[in-house]
């Protein structure tokens, strides 16, 4: 009986685990999109590329301070790109 309980409870766990990391997949992607629709824009869009980069940031390092995880987005050069990107 504990044994099936436990595996539930691991099951739970992995589930909310998986639909976590998959809405911060979806919405890293989201983000990376409207940087580059936006970059496509060109000079008029700088404001804007930069307050949507200096929010990513804000919002990545308080998540840094709520979990040791990686987020899924690094800031590089200016431009938002996916990890490992």
């Amino acid at each position: 009986m504990t044994a099936i309980l436990l595996g539930l409870l691991i099951a739970s766990a992995k589930s909310s685990y998986d639909t976590q990391n998959n809405e911060l997949t979806e919405m890293s992607a989201k983000v990376v999109l409207l940087d580059r629709v936006l970059a496509d824009y060109g000079p008029e869009a700088k404001e804007v590329r930069e307050l949507l980069q200096g929010t990513v940031t804000r919002t990545l390092d308080k998540g840094k301070r709520k979990s040791s995880s990686r987020s899924g987005l690094v800031v590089r050069r200016g431009s938002l790109c996916p990890m490992g990107g």
